[in-house]
Formats: C-alpha cells, structure tokens, sequence
C-alpha cells in the first residue's frame, strides 16, 4: 500500500511539472523576492523559464512575453534572491514532439550557478 501512494505522488508531482500554469515575469520575480522561488529551468535569450515554489506549484513564463530578459539578468536576480533557488539551464531534447515545451531530466541539465564548477547530475550543496 505505501508503494502504491508513493507511485501516486511520483506521477502526480510529474504529472504538474510537465504542465505548468502560465505567469508573467512580474509573477516570476514577485515570488522571488518573497523567497518562494525553490527550483527555475531556463532556456534560451530571452528566456523562456519555468519555476516551481514546491513539488505541486510549477510556472511557466514564456519567451515571448519576457521581452529582452536574458540568461545574465535572471542569474544576477537569483544571486540576490534569499534563500537562493537553484537554478538549471534546459537543453532542449532531440526529436522533441513538442520544442520549447520539453520537461528537463537529470541527464540533460547543468548546474547554473556562476562561479561553480559543478556539472551535469551535481546535487545542490546546503549553505
């Protein structure tokens, strides 16, 4: 029985991290600055991200709509967030059915932290 309700909450957080609820920018850096910011994926210039305030709650901002935020911008906003969210960059998969809208996986993802040396898979360190 508790493997059946742990396979539950798997697909179920899943399930939520793959179709996030759309955000503004403004949304993105309102729960950053109030320290809700847990987790950001981001992709390309301007960037497109996605951000989770908790295993349930993912967002998603799209490009389009986040004029010329780049990459640069969004890890100078996370370096001054408290308590800082990690962040990773999105490679996109090959042959994707739907691009741009990939859900990242550990085994295409890189740490984003300036100033680490941390590679594809690193855990995020305590501070």
């Amino acid at each position: 029985m508790a493997l059946l309700v742990v396979l539950l909450w798997g697909a179920l957080v899943t399930v939520l991290s793959m179709a996030p609820r759309e955000r503004t920018l403004a949304d993105f850096h309102t729960a950053l600055r109030t320290g809700q910011v847990t987790y950001v994926i981001y992709r390309g210039t301007p960037v497109d991200l996605r951000w989770s305030t908790g295993p349930l709650f993912w967002y998603h901002a799209d490009r389009s709509a986040n004029g010329s935020y780049a990459p640069g911008a969004l890890l100078r906003d996370l370096n001054t967030a408290v308590p800082r969210p990690e962040a990773t960059l999105a490679h996109p998969r090959q042959g994707s059915s739907r691009p741009g809208r990939s859900a990242c996986r550990s085994a295409c993802r890189s740490t984003a932290r300036p100033g680490s040396s941390a590679g594809p898979g690193s855990s995020r360190s305590s501070s």
